[in-house]
């Protein structure tokens, strides 16, 4: 979906510690930028794309985006949106920043997750209309301000001004119990 092929400018909004920059450059993508607003973030993204040229990291807020009207290509955000207490306001600076028939790419969690996706919060949210916002059994919901529907999602980007091409839920692909599998790995790590 990004066209690598393409010589144009690519964004890589909420790019955490750098694991899609990565690989894009080792796909012989160059002249990468990562935009971020957690600091410690990018000091980890800048370990893994150091040896790597021409890539940009940038700190700061994803609704304030230091770039001039029309100046990337493909803008993708994954695993952002649900993190930002103006998704709306996100989306306006990415169509601001994109140029005329650029292309936006953003993945977030699925509200419609399945059972064993993560039953302690599948359980509180049909039973007790609530959820777990932090902790081990955050599970899914751990640093996330909202889940999305596709229709939610669908809506949501065209009132950004965006035509969406293809929209999709991935979310059978998922492992049962994977947030918990990947929190309980990280306490066991940050212990040794």
């Amino acid at each position: 979906r990004l066209d690598l092929s393409s010589p144009g400018a690519i964004l890589d909004l909420g790019c955490g510690d750098g694991m899609y920059l990565m690989v894009i450059s080792h796909l012989g993508k160059r002249g990468l930028v990562g935009y971020d607003i957690d600091f410690t973030n990018l000091q980890l993204a800048k370990r893994v794309i150091a040896p790597l040229s021409k890539t940009r990291l940038i700190n700061g807020a994803a609704n304030t985006l230091p770039y001039n009207n029309m100046s990337f290509d493909i803008v993708y955000a994954s695993e952002v949106l649900e993190h930002l207490r103006d998704d709306r306001g996100a989306l306006a600076e990415i169509e601001r920043v994109l140029k005329p028939g650029g292309r936006l790419l953003v993945t977030v969690p699925n509200a419609r997750y399945p059972f064993f996706w993560d039953p302690v919060n599948w359980l509180f949210e049909h039973v007790f209309r609530f959820h777990i916002l932090s902790g081990f059994f955050a599970g899914l919901w751990n640093m996330h301000l909202r889940l999305y529907r596709l229709e939610d999602l669908s809506l949501l980007i065209q009132q950004a001004g965006f035509e969406i091409r293809d929209i999709k839920a991935l979310t059978h692909y998922c492992i049962p119990f994977g947030h918990y599998i990947i929190n309980g790995l990280r306490r066991i790590l940050d212990m040794g």
